[in-house]
């Protein structure tokens, strides 16, 4: 005869305490996780803007470059091939 076991019990029957236990580990370790997540989440914003900035600064000297010495910096695009 197999002995049929309550669930539903309070929260000392059949090691209560220790799923308590396991639930507040779990949440504390899902805290912990979203502290993370909103970190790397910031630090990921901040790049981004860097970036932009860097990539705008990049195309200024690119700019800058092209009126201080136009000749020397060859556009293949609207070169005449060498058999005209």
């Amino acid at each position: 005869m197999k002995a049929s076991i309550d669930y539903s019990g309070d929260s000392s029957t059949f090691g209560g305490d220790c799923m308590d236990k396991r639930i507040n580990e779990l949440e504390l370790h899902y805290m912990h996780l979203e502290k993370t997540i909103q970190e790397l989440n910031e630090i990921v914003s901040r790049q981004e803007l860097v970036i932009e900035l860097l990539r705008r600064e990049i195309n200024a000297m690119k700019e800058q470059s092209m009126q201080m010495a136009p000749s020397e910096v060859r556009d293949a695009d609207h070169e005449k091939p060498p058999h005209y």
